[in-house]
């Protein structure tokens, strides 16, 4: 898939909060940041986030992939006992090729019946070289 069309793919969810984890969303509620929240945002996201793994328009080689960052942001003063599912996606906003590398910025978003209680990005590199993708180095 070449970066034009990969650009703006969504893909997402419903996930049900399973008992007990809305207390732990809870010791995270208003924090930014990427390690403290870490473990619970990347529960939430799980699912979308091997959506788009797994998607072979995508073209993504498992092999050798390297998740290179992240960052999330929690809705200050949420009732997570009160949020029994949230709506979870992932969308790929930005990709570039660099050195027979594809860097993919994907924008990560939970919500439940409003605006997002979680958000946050994350980039992932992947082998480049498929079909109607050109490497052209870094500085290009």
């Amino acid at each position: 898939m070449t970066r034009d069309v990969a650009v703006g793919r969504r893909y997402g969810c419903t996930v049900p909060l399973a008992p007990g984890f809305s207390e732990k969303l809870a010791t995270v509620s208003g924090f930014t940041g990427s390690d403290r929240s870490l473990g619970a945002a990347i529960q939430l996201f799980s699912a979308a986030f091997d959506q788009l793994l797994a998607d072979p328009a995508m073209g993504l080689e498992l092999a050798g992939l390297i998740h290179s960052f992240q960052e999330f942001q929690f809705a200050p003063d949420t009732d997570w006992a009160a949020v029994g599912e949230l709506e979870v996606a992932a969308e790929i906003t930005s990709v570039s090729l660099r050195r027979g590398m594809r860097l993919i910025e994907v924008a990560l978003t939970a919500s439940a019946g409003g605006g997002p209680l979680l958000s946050g990005e994350t980039r992932i590199m992947a082998r480049a070289h498929k079909a109607g993708e050109e490497d052209h180095g870094f500085g290009a």
